[in-house]
């Protein structure tokens, strides 16, 4: 419902804060389970590296320009999940990407990874991780960061997905 949802009105509520607050709404009207879904919504402008986005409740995305990893939007809160409170108010945040700059969409099935001795990946592997990995093609960054998660898993059984998503912004050459 959520990302039907969502695909309906993305093309036409520019704003992803906005666009959040809509579905959210609608969501809440159509939940008769209580549920709810956290989401990270961004419109990227290639021209420009320009990202304008939203978060409801998900992992905040990780920057990477060689070996500097930032959180995205580290300096303002996330926004409550979807299907909670009707009425929630997204905001709305911008940051340009630098040039080679890796943005990287994670789900905490990553971070929450467990091993045999119950140890999470958590961020700081993570972060450490990318910092040696910045420099590679987001799919060889993506390659590198399930490769790492699985052998720190070694076998043990997950509770969660993992789900990775990455892009690389060169800006246009005349």
């Amino acid at each position: 419902v959520a990302r039907t949802t969502l695909s309906e009105l993305a093309p036409v509520v520019a704003d992803p804060g906005e666009c959040l607050s809509r579905v959210n709404d609608l969501i809440c009207e159509r939940n008769p389970l209580d549920m709810f879904v956290t989401v990270f919504y961004g419109v990227f402008d290639p021209q420009t590296g320009l990202l304008t986005y939203a978060n409801a409740g998900h992992n905040p995305p990780r920057t990477v320009l060689g070996q500097r990893v930032q959180t995205l939007g580290e300096t303002h809160p996330v926004d409550l999940a979807l299907g909670i409170l009707p009425g929630t108010a997204y905001a709305s945040y911008q940051r340009s990407l630098s040039p080679g700059e890796i943005l990287l969409l994670y789900t905490d099935g990553v971070t929450e990874a467990f091993n045999p001795a119950d140890e999470a990946y958590a961020e700081d592997r993570l972060d450490s991780l990318l910092a040696s990995v910045g420099h590679l093609a987001p799919e060889e960054v993506l390659e590198s960061l399930l490769q790492d998660v699985t052998r720190h898993a070694a076998g043990a059984s997950q509770s969660d997905d993992i789900t990775l998503a990455a892009l690389k912004w060169q800006p246009a050459t005349s």
